[in-house]
C-alpha cells in the first residue's frame, strides 16, 4: 500500500487503515500514562442545499473538504481526525479525556458544523450525528472501541434521539 492510499483522496484526512493505526497507538501510549482514549463517530446526516441543482460531484467535495477543515480545527495537536466512508469521520482524542472533554467536543465539533458551508455564492446546510466512547488503557483495543462509538451513533440517528450519544465502557 503506497502512502498516499493511507489517506482519503478527497479530502486528505487519514483513511480508515490509517485512523486504526493511530487509535492503536493512542491506547499503547496510553498504558504509559494511565490516561483515556477518546473516540467519537460523526455521520453527517444530510447536506442541504439552496438549490436542488447544486448537488453535483464537484460540489459536495467541496463541502466535504471543508466539513474536514472544521473537524481538523476541532481537535488538538495530539488528537486525530479521519474519514471512515462517504459520509462517515472519525475523531481520535488522547491524553485526559473523561467523559466531559468527549462531550465537550462534541459539543464543539456541532457548534463548528452549524454555519453554512459557501461553494461559489451558494450555501449548503450540514447536519451530524455523533456517537462516542472511551477507553481505559490495557482493557481495549481500537475494533472494540470502534463497535462501541457505533452503537452509540446508532442510538444517536434514531428518532428523538440526542445529537450525541456517549457509550459509556460499562455497558
Amino acid at each position: 500500500m503506497t502512502t498516499t492510499a493511507l489517506y482519503d483522496a478527497e479530502t486528505g484526512l487519514p483513511g480508515r487503515g490509517l485512523l486504526t493505526d493511530r487509535l492503536l497507538m493512542a491506547l499503547r501510549g496510553a498504558e504509559r500514562t494511565g490516561h483515556e482514549v477518546g473516540l467519537v463517530l460523526l455521520e453527517l446526516t444530510s447536506i442541504e442545499h439552496e438549490d436542488a441543482a447544486t448537488g453535483t460531484p464537484d460540489v459536495l467535495s467541496e463541502v466535504l473538504q471543508e466539513v474536514a477543515e472544521r473537524l481538523s480545527a476541532c481537535i488538538r495537536g495530539v488528537d486525530s481526525v479521519g474519514r471512515l466512508g462517504p459520509t462517515t469521520f472519525a475523531l481520535v482524542l488522547q491524553g485526559e479525556v473523561g467523559e466531559e472533554g468527549i462531550r465537550t467536543l462534541a459539543r464543539r465539533v456541532l457548534f463548528e458544523l452549524s454555519p453554512p458551508i459557501l461553494t461559489g455564492l451558494r450555501q449548503h446546510f450540514v447536519t451530524a450525528r455523533l456517537g462516542g466512547t472511551f477507553a481505559v488503557p490495557g482493557l481495549d483495543d481500537p475494533r472494540s472501541m470502534l463497535r462501541r462509538a457505533g452503537v452509540a451513533l446508532d442510538q444517536a440517528r434514531q428518532p428523538d434521539a440526542e445529537l450525541f450519544v456517549l457509550h459509556d465502557t460499562g455497558d
